[in-house]
């Protein structure tokens, strides 16, 4: 991965990985509460039972770009014989006439967060990237229709152990998430 690093680091990824953390960072500091939102979501913690989990979840894309002639100092890329079909959340571009190929995938940021049986549970939902998403969360009637530059927010009490699932409808498999809920007694 180390030989990537010099291509990488030319790229807008590293710039949009930053804007996307301190967007995150800044969402989640301005939240209501002493209790900051971001220390339920560290792994390991336990969040307290019976009390309000506040997550914000941006939407992104990565995109991984190349040339089968290559570019610079960055070696040629053959267009792989078993590339994956496109999906709603996952868009293969095979090589144009000057041999750039390109690879899309959407996700949730984070993807999975872990709460306890008890505990209220807030989802806000920040469309970053991708110009509109149709959220569905498990248990809730109706579909959040979130578009770039908008906060949606799902609210709900996690009464039941389990993983409640969350998807962007049309962008499977790469772009959904969980709610971990842990059983209220430790085990």
């Amino acid at each position: 991965m180390l030989p990537m690093l010099p291509h990488f680091a030319r790229t807008k990824a590293p710039r949009l990985l930053i804007a996307t953390l301190l967007l995150t960072l800044a969402a989640a500091t301005s939240a209501c509460g002493s209790e900051s939102p971001t220390e339920a979501a560290r792994p390991g913690e336990r969040p307290g039972a019976g009390s309000e989990q506040v997550f914000h979840i941006t939407t992104l894309h990565l995109d991984g770009k190349t040339n089968i002639n290559g570019a610079g100092d960055h070696s040629p890329e053959p267009f792989p014989a078993t590339a994956p079909k496109s999906s709603g959340g996952f868009i293969v571009k095979p090589p144009d006439p000057k041999g750039e190929w390109s690879v899309r995938a959407f996700a949730f940021h984070p993807s999975q967060v872990v709460v306890r049986q008890g505990d209220t549970v807030m989802l806000n939902f920040v469309g970053v990237q991708g110009s509109s998403h149709n959220i569905a969360v498990d248990g809730q009637p109706e579909q959040l229709a979130l578009k770039r530059g908008e906060m949606k927010s799902v609210r709900f009490v996690a009464d039941q152990p389990g993983i409640v699932r969350f998807v962007s409808v049309g962008r499977e498999p790469t772009m959904q998430g969980s709610v971990l809920v842990l059983p209220s007694n430790g085990s």
